[in-house]
């Protein structure tokens, strides 16, 4: 990019070759001296950075889940109150939830923006009655029964 920027700027197509030469000397001598510029981004972002090789075991190469995921794992039930997702969110930084069921198997994965979307556009379930109205009660009434916002 700094060739290309020089080059412009000067506007003499044949200072391309010798700029070309000391940019590539120049960024090859800093990665041999210290870490590659975009890494050391990469580390003071601390952006998440899959890296470009894979464990190899004979024939199958593989990535280990345990060195990508974050400890502890924060899981999200296929039902949540809206308040204890907006917990979750607020306090932990991972970009994604493993769903999981009432028999704690996996039912999938959603994301953080998927997340907070969902609150932001209020796009919840209706409210879910938790208790049955009295006799006494006629069957229209709604009084006296407890309400409870879900995300599905």
């Amino acid at each position: 990019a700094g060739t290309v920027i020089i080059l412009e700027a000067s506007g003499y197509p044949q200072f391309l070759l010798p700029l070309m030469i000391t940019f590539a000397a120049a960024r090859y001598t800093g990665n041999a001296i210290n870490e590659p510029m975009y890494d050391m981004h990469i580390h003071l972002k601390a952006w998440p950075f899959l890296e470009g090789s894979l464990k190899t075991l004979g024939l199958l190469n593989y990535h280990p889940i345990a060195e990508l995921m974050a400890q502890p794992v924060i899981t999200l039930d296929e039902i949540n109150r809206v308040g204890a997702v907006h917990q979750i969110l607020s306090t932990k930084t991972h970009n994604g939830f493993p769903v999981v069921g009432r028999n704690g198997h996996l039912r999938g994965f959603i994301l953080r923006k998927t997340l907070c979307n969902i609150i932001k556009l209020k796009a919840f379930s209706a409210p879910v009655q938790q208790s049955q109205p009295s006799p006494q009660q006629p069957e229209g009434d709604m009084a006296g029964t407890t309400t409870t916002s879900v995300i599905q």
